[in-house]
């Protein structure tokens, strides 16, 4: 007659059999956040020498991408936007699917390139809805109300319970 394993103790077993990797594997991305969570807090205290040092202990995987990530934090931070945009490009070009394109799109407001923005922010979109947010919010920067209804509206849906999106639908509707 067959038995039918038990899911939990085989993964117990397995946990036993592994846990000096799993450890290890842990204490590894332990000290990779950690690490990201000082560096950006470096740099939002202008500390920059202290990120620069801490992005040389950054693990070899993805370190290009992260190193380009963290300058142009830094450019930002300084505001030297067009060297930002340079390196936020530059980590693009490596993970499309970056924070970079985040940070890029919030330059581009801050240099009134609000088409730009709104670029950036749609192809964040197409994979993370909340970010209709956002292009609704650049669509009233730009004075153009029915686009920025549009994706007001479509942010709403997905967080219905997110007051100060219903109050600007409300508020554009009655205009």
């Amino acid at each position: 007659m067959y038995k039918k394993p038990d899911a939990i103790k085989f993964i117990d077993e397995v946990r036993k059999q592994n846990k000096a990797g799993l450890d290890s594997l842990q204490n590894a991305i332990n000290y990779e956040n950690s690490l990201d969570y000082r560096i950006k807090e470096n740099i939002d205290k202008g500390d920059f020498k202290t990120a620069y040092t801490l992005m040389d202990s950054l693990p070899s995987f993805g370190k290009t991408h992260s190193t380009h990530l963290y300058k142009g934090m830094i450019y930002a931070e300084q505001k030297k936007y067009p060297e930002a945009i340079e390196e936020y490009n530059a980590a693009l070009n490596e993970i499309p699917v970056s924070k970079a394109r985040d940070l890029r799109a919030e330059l581009y407001v801050k240099m009134n390139k609000l088409e730009l923005a709104i670029a950036d922010y749609k192809h964040i979109y197409e994979y993370n809805h909340y970010y209709s947010y956002h292009i609704a919010n650049i669509f009233m920067l730009m004075n153009k109300k029915d686009s920025a209804l549009k994706y007001y509206q479509i942010y709403s849906e997905d967080y219905p319970n997110d007051q100060s999106a219903k109050q600007k639908i409300e508020a554009l509707k009655s205009h």
